[in-house]
């Protein structure tokens, strides 16, 4: 019986198929197709200008660093994601693989470090020309990436003081979780921010509201 059902289905299937390819969508596709075959017999021209202008952007998919008004937005996300994994690896140490993941939080916490000193001063945008009230979104951005760094140092000394010396102790490896927890929850405020001036306020798009290079 269950033979007789699958082949009721499969001929089923052939009934609608060629309704499905005659469907009114895909007569417009053709028409359009046919269309833009017939207009690029009578303008071979055109044609070709057409092509041209549709195929050159995809040409140079990467553009290069100069072409950006700053760096900052590729460099910014390494602090973001390695500070939050440093808080859950630290958490993690509590109850599995102490000591292998004491050094991964280490190394985690001082690449975070790292990154975002990096993004804070060297690859840090400057802006002109902001309107006062994106100017205090701006300073309150700043204010969390700062406190992110400081945050981030305190827990990387306490955490190197606990590793090599205190050999992981319990009450320091708390007082690293507890800086830990609020570089992760600054840091990820300081992101909250930074995208909503680029994704609300639109400040970076494009260069909007950034100094531009000097030559």
């Amino acid at each position: 019986m269950k033979h007789y059902n699958y082949k009721i289905w499969f001929i089923c299937f052939l009934t609608i198929l060629p309704a499905i390819q005659l469907s009114p969508h895909n007569n417009e596709h053709n028409d359009s197709t046919q269309q833009q075959v017939s207009s690029s017999a009578a303008n071979p021209g055109q044609a070709e200008t057409s092509h041209s202008e549709e195929v050159t952007p995809s040409t140079a998919v990467f553009k290069s660093y100069g072409e950006f008004p700053n760096l900052h937005p590729m460099v910014v996300h390494f602090p973001i994601v390695l500070l939050l994994i440093a808080f859950a690896s630290q958490l993690a140490g509590f109850f599995v693989f102490r000591e292998q993941l004491s050094w991964i939080t280490q190394i985690l916490l001082a690449g975070g470090l790292v990154g975002a000193i990096f993004a804070s001063n060297i690859f840090h945008p400057h802006t002109s020309a902001l309107p006062a009230n994106l100017e205090q979104v701006l300073e309150t951005h700043e204010w969390y990436a700062a406190l992110t760094i400081w945050l981030a140092l305190v827990a990387l000394v306490f955490k190197t003081i606990s590793h090599f010396w205190l050999k992981r102790k319990m009450w320091a490896e708390l007082i690293v979780l507890l800086f830990l927890a609020g570089s992760a929850s600054t840091v990820s405020l300081a992101a909250h921010l930074g995208g909503q001036m680029v994704h609300i306020e639109n400040i970076g798009p494009k260069g909007n509201y950034l100094k531009q290079h000097e030559d």
